[in-house]
Parts: C-alpha cells; structure tokens; sequence
C-alpha cells in the first residue's frame, strides 16, 4: 500500500464514516445506508445457497471490516464471524463480533484454513497494485480447503458509480478494479475462478418490488458492484 495511506485515510473517517459516503447521487440511489450492506449480504447468502451451503455451518471472516456493519448484519445466520481491519480507529468503536487490528496490510492476523468463506468488500481498490497479490494470498492461506472469497468491488464500467466515486473523500485514493482484473487477481493467487454476479441495478424503492428481476441481470456487466468469486478447491492426492 502507498505507504499505509488507507491506515491513515481511515483512521480519519472513523468517526465520521457514514457522513463522508454521503452523495447527492448515492443518497438518491438508497435513502438508507444499510441498504448497501443488505445488498452484499442477500447476495453472499445467495451465492452459498446456490452451491448447497449452509452459513449456520460456516466461519466468516470479512477483510477489510471497517465499522463491521456487515458482519454484525450477517452475524445471526453464520456459525462464526470475524473480521479484521488495517485502521486500529475504525475498529475501535465496534462491539460484539470479534474484530483484529491487521498490523501488516499484507498479513492477516487468523490462523491457516481457519474460515470457510472470506470476503473482501470495496477493499483492493485501496490497495496498491503490487500488494494486491500478496494480499489475496493471505486469504487463501486463511480458507480452508473448499472455502470461498467472495472479492465485491465496485464496477469501473458504470457511469454511476465512476461519479460517486470521484466526488467521494474516502476513495480519494482508489483504483478501481475492472472484473478481468479481478478475475486475474483471483488465478494468479491460487482460486479458481467460479464467476461474477452484478448487482445495485435497481435503487432501493424499486427494489422493495422488483427486486427479483435483477437477478435475470446478474451476467450483465452495468450494475454498480460486482461479486468475482474464487474456491481454494481441496489438493488431490
């Protein structure tokens, strides 16, 4: 990372996180910010349930946590749930899930094969280029045989978004990622690649009716965040 600019950034905005993602657009878009976080988290569940698993039975770690809104959203529905964050600041205000400062924004501070999904959301495209790989290699050291990472970025290809993200201080650093080089980012660390879902189609008022219908979009490379998934496939004898 450019020397630790997201630890510093971060550590900025932890007491003011919510306030420095508001945008005109952005609030337009979802007058709840939860919304973004039930979004990422339907889609998880969705993407467990399609290849038969079920989260009760699962260790979830998310990387790159922040505030942990996610988790403590998704808490009752896994067996377990941690997470880890670079910004000792972020985390400081968070209580009741079980969230490490990562010392090393390149080492994760959890045991090998110690989770069976991993997710990294809006988190790589803080993250330098060269650390990128070293980075990922981290989580699947920490998956276990059989695990997933779920990498949500958001998707340089919607117009959208690309203003959100200009306009907002906390990507003031940001490189977004394109899906070919989140997919690539995912091989060259050792996944397999099982796909990419988008999504964030629809604005929130929309969605509460026709929020079924973007599923018939998830292949279509214009909703303002995507899911790459990776499986760490078990070692064959």
């Amino acid at each position: 990372m450019k020397d630790k600019v997201p630890v510093r950034e971060f550590d900025k905005f932890a007491d003011g996180y919510t306030a420095a993602l508001r945008d005109p657009l952005r609030d337009a878009f979802a007058q709840d910010p939860a919304h973004f976080h039930q979004r990422k988290l339907d889609l998880l569940r969705i993407t467990l349930e399609r290849r038969g698993l079920t989260p009760g039975e699962m260790t979830w770690i998310d990387v790159g946590c922040g505030l942990g809104a996610l988790l403590r959203l998704g808490k009752p529905y896994f067996g377990r749930v941690a997470g880890c964050d670079v910004s000792s600041e972020m985390l400081a205000g968070s209580t009741g899930i079980p969230l490490l400062h990562q010392c090393d924004p390149c080492r994760l501070p959890f045991d090998d094969a110690s989770a069976d999904l991993i997710s990294a959301v809006c988190l790589f495209h803080h993250v330098e280029e060269k650390d990128r790989s070293s980075l990922m290699s981290e989580m699947f050291r920490v998956l276990k045989p059989g695990g997933l990472l779920a990498v949500i970025e958001h998707n340089p290809f919607n117009p959208a978004t690309q203003w959100i993200v200009k306009r907002s201080p906390v990507d003031e650093n940001a490189v977004l990622l394109t899906p070919r080089a989140s997919r690539k980012l995912l091989q060259i660390s050792g996944f397999h690649f099982e796909g990419i879902d988008y999504f964030l189609y629809l604005p929130e008022r929309l969605h509460r009716t026709f929020g079924g219908l973007e599923a018939l979009f998830r292949r279509l490379p214009l909703g303002g965040q995507y899911l790459a998934l990776g499986a760490k496939r078990p070692q064959t004898k």
